[in-house]
């Protein structure tokens, strides 16, 4: 998968978990930090099962932690899938 396709799977699942369909905010920057938007640690479960489902393998929990914005999280999530190659 290219790391576009993981950004955009990514960003979908921040506006569904973060509800910003809802909400004021109606997009997500690159530099957003999830925390900073609003994200809980409770939200990476839910998170965490949405990318699973839509990227086809489990994301170990600290890249959420070490990488809060979804630029960061999108280079780790690509690198981890480039690696495991």
């Amino acid at each position: 998968m290219s790391r576009a396709e993981i950004e955009s799977k990514l960003r979908e699942i921040w506006k569904k978990v973060l509800r910003f369909e809802n909400g004021d905010i109606k997009s997500i920057a690159d530099d957003d930090n999830f925390f900073d938007l609003g994200g809980t640690s409770l939200m990476i479960g839910m998170m965490n099962i949405m990318c699973e489902k839509l990227l086809g393998h489990k994301v170990p929990m600290e890249i959420y932690f070490k990488n809060p914005t979804l630029s960061g999280m999108c280079n780790a999530l690509y690198e981890e899938e480039y690696q495991s190659e």
